[in-house]
């Protein structure tokens, strides 16, 4: 899966869950911050919906290297482990 397929999804993900455009978003800007305004309780929406959407798992690892921290974040996790199955 290419890095263009990965946006596209976790775009979806983000418009179904919490109907935000990410294209129009900072992808290197906290989820947590000012810009994105999500609440952790929308993280762990999107935790979730990440693992299904794509087949993965996060890890506890991941969650501590901060792969959802930021969407760039979250789509360089997804293509690494897309990339490892």
């Amino acid at each position: 899966m290419d890095r263009e397929e990965i946006v596209k999804k976790v775009g979806t993900i983000f418009k179904e869950r919490l109907n935000i455009v990410i294209e129009e978003k900072n992808f290197n800007e906290p989820v947590l911050g000012s810009e994105w305004n999500l609440l952790s309780s929308d993280l762990v929406y999107i935790f979730f919906d990440v693992e299904k959407a794509f087949g993965i798992q996060i890890t506890e690892e991941d969650i501590d290297n901060e792969c959802l921290f930021t969407v760039e974040a979250m789509i360089n996790m997804v293509a690494e482990k897309t990339m490892l199955a």
